[in-house]
This record gives C-alpha cells, sequence and structure tokens, in this order.
C-alpha cells in the first residue's frame, strides 16, 4: 500500500477501528533472478540462469500474466494467464504455454553411460481450479504435448530418435504451510497429481509430502515421495531418481522405472541469521 491510515471511534458505547488503505499505484511488474550450479565428482558441471516475471491487476478480478525463463543447460520457459472468476472468487482459471528441453542420459546396470538425449517438450494447457485460502490450491484440466527425444551419443540402431503426442486430463492438489520455500524451518508440504494419459491406456499417480520442525537452531525434516504408473507404460513418463540428496550417491536421474518409492530424513543448523533492519 502506498498509504495506510486508521482511527478509533466510539459509536453507541463500542470502540470502533476504522483502517483506511490506498492500494498501491505502482510495481505492477515484479522481476526475480536466480542462479543455479551443479558440479560433480566426474568433472561434469552446468549452470542455469532464472528469470521470472509476474504482471498483476490486469483487470478489476485480479487477473495476472507470469512468465518464467531458464537459460544454460537444458532450459525452456512458461508463460500463463491467471483469471479469478471473481474478485471475491476463490475459483479461477488459467491457460498456459512453455518449451522445456532437458538433457537425459542412458546407463547400464553399472553406472556407465552408453546413450545421452536432449528431450524437447511443447505444451498447451488448460485448467479451472479453487483457492484454498493461505493452505493452496486445486486445479484440474487438460494438457497437450509434442514431445521429442534427439539422440546426441548412442548407437543409432539401439537408440532412435522419437517424436509423438501426449495428450493427458490431470488432477493437481497443492497445500503449501512452510515459512520458506527452500530451506523450511517450520510447516509442512504435500502436493499431488492424478493424470490420464488420453489414447495410452495409462493413469500415472504421483504425490509427495514435506514436513519440517526446529528445536533451538537444529532443523529436523522428513520428506517422502510415491509414483506409479497404471496400465500400458511409456517411457516419456518415466519416474527418475539418483543426484543430489536424491540418492546422492547415483548419477542424477540415473534409476528409471513405471514405479517410485522415496523416503529421506535430513538436518540441517542455524549457523547464522541476519540483522532484521
Amino acid at each position: 500500500f502506498d498509504r495506510l491510515n486508521y482511527r478509533l471511534d466510539q459509536r453507541e458505547q463500542h470502540n470502533i477501528l476504522t483502517i483506511e488503505a490506498l492500494e498501491r499505484a505502482q510495481a505492477p511488474n515484479y522481476l526475480r533472478f536466480g542462479l543455479s550450479l551443479r558440479a560433480d565428482t566426474d568433472d561434469s558441471s552446468d549452470f542455469n540462469l532464472l528469470f521470472s516475471h509476474r504482471r498483476i491487476w490486469l483487470n478489476d478480478a485480479g487477473g495476472e500474466w507470469r512468465n518464467e525463463f531458464e537459460l544454460g543447460r537444458g532450459g525452456g520457459f512458461s508463460t500463463e494467464w491467471f483469471q479469478p472468476f471473481s474478485y471475491t472468487s476463490p475459483y479461477f482459471f488459467a491457460l498456459g504455454a512453455g518449451r522445456n528441453a532437458e538433457p537425459f542420459s542412458v546407463y547400464d546396470i553399472d553406472g556407465n553411460e552408453y546413450s545421452r538425449y536432449n528431450l524437447y517438450r511443447n505444451y498447451l494447457r488448460a485448467e479451472v481450479g479453487v483457492n484454498l485460502g493461505n493452505y493452496g490450491e486445486w486445479r484440474t484440466g487438460i494438457e497437450r504435448n509434442r514431445i521429442s527425444a534427439e539422440r546426441k551419443v548412442g548407437d543409432p540402431s539401439l537408440f532412435a530418435n522419437e517424436r509423438g503426442w501426449l495428450t493427458q486430463f490431470s488432477s493437481r492438489l497443492l497445500i503449501d504451510q512452510f515459512d520458506n520455500t527452500r530451506l523450511p524451518r517450520q510447516g509442512y508440504f504435500v502436493s499431488a497429481e492424478l493424470a490420464h494419459l488420453l489414447g495410452e491406456d495409462s493413469t500415472v499417480l504421483r504425490a509427495r509430502g514435506d514436513w519440517a520442525q526446529t528445536w533451538g537452531k537444529q532443523t529436523w525434516r522428513l520428506s517422502g515421495r510415491y509414483a506409479q504408473q497404471f496400465g500400458r507404460a511409456a517411457e516419456v513418463n518415466a519416474f527418475a531418481l539418483g543426484g543430489f540428496l536424491n540418492l546422492s550417491g547415483l548419477k542424477p536421474k540415473q534409476l528409471l522405472g513405471s514405479r517410485l518409492a522415496f523416503a529421506r530424513l535430513m538436518s540441517y543448523r542455524q549457523i547464522a541469521a541476519m540483522s532484521q533492519p
């Protein structure tokens, strides 16, 4: 707000607090920047630059335009129009589109890489949902994907380039009660998704739960993930494990399968605190 005033009045032997707020007239656009780095003992490393743009109050109902860009190894972009039905309504619809590029390696049983791909995904998405107040949101909708896998390393007779279309109808629930996105010290996070792949005779279930609690300066965090694909398996929906904090002794996404169950207990300690202005 640009200005926030209040006054206390007495009416009919009652105290009434009146708050007068002048909404901020500037800064409808919000920008965020980030950098991610990764390196391992095999002398491989990569970095990504992250950009986020958010345009608020596009109309009286509170519509928003959200954009994300990622440059570096892989990379991609996404854009979404988020539109509540009215200013006071918890219901909304969202239209989105994007493109993702992701490097993907295939390993043998001994962990040796013998094929490398670039996976590209272009998508269009339409969803309706409901805002669950300060807890999270629930969405359901349809998504159309154009997926291609381009081989970079590997025997062409064994690893061919692939392209195809994939349409799915999905429902997603998100509850976020963490006090911090990256290193939470208190709260919990729950997400679940059920997707049916149209024309593939396949259904995918994904679920994740996180809980964090701090005693003194020591924080304990318990995390779990479960995913399973029912019906005819499709490689494009294979679940992966491996990499930092996801079986750290393995290479990123070294283990693939149509079912995943993973649990992790970790602890971290606050060693300093930034002073508040």
